[in-house]
């Protein structure tokens, strides 16, 4: 079986609805591949707007495929 390396993008996110009473809240992402998970970091006082410009990298395996030549 092959291995490598999936990354993923996370830019952004627009009109997250906002949860908190007091200020903006602080919204995380969370990714799930299989039995993988990464977390974001925290978009401080972002409100309903955040930026994270991050990449989750995931190792991935996949089954060889057969050459004929």
């Amino acid at each position: 079986m092959a291995s490598g390396i999936m990354e993923v993008l996370l830019v952004s996110a627009k009109g997250l609805g906002d949860t908190d009473f007091i200020g903006d809240m602080d919204p995380y992402v969370i990714v799930q591949y299989k039995s993988q998970e990464r977390k974001s970091g925290v978009a401080r006082e972002q409100g309903g707007q955040p930026v994270w410009n991050e990449r989750l990298k995931f190792k991935v395996d996949y089954p060889r495929t057969s050459w004929r030549i």
